[in-house]
């Protein structure tokens, strides 16, 4: 009946990052130069990264599984998938307390169902009655605090009733469960100038790429390392994580610490001036200047991770998620570009 959404990144997403010593780019080169790995640079320039269509499909939810928490995503069997359709429908008639009708028989037989529970109060604020629209908003977020919709619902129905600091941190919430989300994007982009609010739409984008090619003069695999000018200590730290025997594993495996050894290394590399063109960096300036525990993890993980693999929400915990939506509206929104 349910389908389970499945999450491979390679890399463990957090580990005992406390314990770990971030190596700086001298000593990853020095590691470098003792390999019996070979590695090429090569400088060449690449496009940007286009992350608007990697993004998640609203309707799924962790359960506890055999192995854990797994991701599924509501189906609906039955008579009840018979009354989600005439709801739906109903719903693109502008029917909406008919459709409501419908979608409380589909929550009779599904009562945890936050996708449901969401739909239910977009009837009530289609009829702009944003109070009770809320409650269903409140209680979709309860069952089912990853559903990105249930909190950007919320927060246009905190919007309209003048609970501007509750809609500016659901928003931010639903921005960082499904972080690539254009329409969300707009939203958000929407509420915050409202409410006079900044947040600079950039995205950590490395230029560089990785391959190996047979050298027959060597007789070995090279790692051949493809990078954009500022970004080739970005790069180089990012060859030895993949390339070098043992490397990932005595850092273990943890995918924050591997993202905060190459911006660390790129942020060492490059003079005041240069650093100044990248956003990014002077975001992981101040995330590193501001004292607060965590501020550099979420900036990676906000930043850096969750463009291209937003999945890897469902590895947080509520807490971590609500956050990284403060990381966002009390630092990252402080930083101009």
């Amino acid at each position: 009946m349910k389908k389970t959404l499945l999450i491979a990144v390679g890399l463990m997403l957090f580990g005992s990052l406390t314990a770990q010593k971030i190596h700086s780019i001298s000593e990853i080169i020095g590691i470098m130069d003792k390999s019996d790995v070979t590695y090429s640079l090569y400088e060449e320039t690449f496009p940007a990264t286009d992350f608007s269509q990697n993004v998640l499909a609203h309707g799924y939810y962790l359960a506890d599984g055999e192995n854990g928490a797994e991701v599924k995503k509501y189906e609906f069997e039955g008579e009840a998938a018979k009354e989600y359709e005439q709801a739906e429908d109903l719903f693109r008639q502008d029917e909406f307390e008919e459709a409501r009708r419908h979608y409380q028989k589909v929550l009779e037989a599904y009562p945890a169902c936050s996708q449901v529970m969401v739909y239910i109060g977009d009837t009530y604020y289609q009829l702009h009655q944003a109070f009770l629209a809320r409650d269903w908003y409140e209680k979709a977020v309860a069952a089912n605090y990853y559903d990105f919709l249930a909190h950007w619902a919320l927060a246009n129905a905190c919007y309209a009733n003048g609970d501007s600091e509750r809609a500016l941190k659901e928003i931010t919430i639903a921005k960082v469960l499904n972080r690539n989300n254009p329409r969300l994007q707009q939203r958000l982009e929407v509420i915050y100038a409202a409410l006079k609010k900044n947040y600079n739409n950039w995205v950590f984008d490395p230029a560089y790429r990785l391959s190996t090619e047979y050298n027959e003069e060597r007789e070995k695999d090279v790692v051949q390392i493809h990078y954009t000018g500022d970004w080739l200590a970005y790069a180089v730290v990012k060859a030895v994580w993949q390339y070098e025997p043992g490397y990932a594993e005595s850092m273990d495996n943890n995918a924050v610490l591997r993202e905060k050894e190459a911006i660390a290394g790129m942020y060492t590399a490059l003079d005041k001036k240069t650093l100044k063109k990248h956003i990014a960096l002077r975001v992981f300036e101040k995330s590193v200047n501001s004292g607060q525990a965590g501020m550099v993890d979420y900036f990676v993980i906000f930043d850096c991770i969750l463009p291209q693999h937003p999945e890897i929400i469902f590895e947080l915990s509520e807490g971590d998620v609500s956050a990284i939506a403060d990381y966002i509206l009390n630092l990252r929104s402080t930083v101009k570009k």
